[in-house]
């Protein structure tokens, strides 16, 4: 169960994007990783080699190494970094491609970048772009960038808004996380972007969490994707305080495999709680 509920919030960044992802098959992570080198090659035939990756997603959704390239190209050759920026910008690039990209830059971004990365988070530029530039900035910590997401918070496009909510609550920001989680009950707000405060919040979940998770799981208007990835939180959080939902879930009409994760999970928090009210045996202080 903990794989899948890893894969399913692999894929938030592609979803936090509007679309903007691979149809098929897993988004690369969207975190910083610690990739091997790739084969010292000149600099400008690796961009060449990673512009025909990503722009050609049935090749790059096979692995990630248009990332690795990225990496590299960073170390190597970061004066080749704004030329991702702007093939992200052509508008002939597709909605696809446009996602590989953004994975790219989130490992070779260089603070060079942020001035023009920041000038992308303004109101006249596409939302799907914003949006996406916003969660490539992550794991920035230039207080520059950092401000600019905090300010963000208050964006009236709900994607940016959601994102630099994500962003700063992904981070460790315990205040932004108790936003994010009052947002979820937002009147109106729209099950995609309910279904994505779940992702976001079940990458590190804690006891707070539980009013969302708990609510998330019983939704029927959520995808199950969504529903499965709160009853795996909700485990993994081990508190009693979520067995109501996951037994509702368990013994209701939803589908076979989400009832089957919603009683596993019940059985991990029964068992935690029976092995910690057992008395300790004699001897064993």
């Amino acid at each position: 169960m903990t794989a899948r509920v890893l894969c399913i919030v692999g894929v938030s960044i592609g979803l936090a994007l509007c679309g903007c992802k691979p149809s098929e098959g897993p988004a690369p992570a969207p975190v910083t990783p610690a990739f091997p080198k790739p084969a010292q090659v000149d600099p400008q035939k690796a961009f060449d080699q990673w512009k025909a990756l990503v722009t050609d997603p049935e090749a790059a959704k096979t692995g990630s190494v248009h990332i690795q390239l990225a990496a590299d190209l960073k170390e190597r050759a970061p004066e080749l970094v704004p030329q991702m920026v702007d093939l992200m910008l052509d508008p002939a690039t597709t909605p696809e491609s446009r996602f590989l990209i953004m994975n790219s830059l989130e490992v070779a971004q260089t603070p060079e970048l942020y001035p023009r990365l920041l000038d992308l988070t303004k109101p006249e530029v596409d939302p799907s772009i914003r949006t996406g530039v916003v969660i490539m900035l992550k794991n920035a910590t230039e207080p520059s960038v950092v401000a600019r997401i905090r300010e963000l918070v208050n964006d009236p496009e709900r994607r940016v808004k959601l994102a630099a909510m994500m962003v700063l609550s992904e981070t460790g920001d315990k205040p932004a996380r108790a936003v994010l989680q009052e947002y979820y009950f937002t009147e109106g707000l729209p099950a995609e972007h309910r279904a994505r405060i779940v992702q976001s919040l079940a990458l590190t979940p804690e006891a707070g969490d539980l009013k969302v998770l708990t609510t998330a799981v019983t939704d029927a208007t959520l995808g199950e994707e969504a529903r499965l990835v709160a009853t795996g939180a909700i485990g993994r959080v081990g508190d009693s305080a979520g067995l109501p939902a996951l037994d509702q879930v368990a013994q209701g009409n939803d589908s076979a495999e989400l009832k089957k994760w919603a009683a596993s999970a019940a059985k991990v928090i029964r068992d935690k709680a029976a092995s910690s009210s057992a008395p300790t045996p004699p001897g064993a202080r």
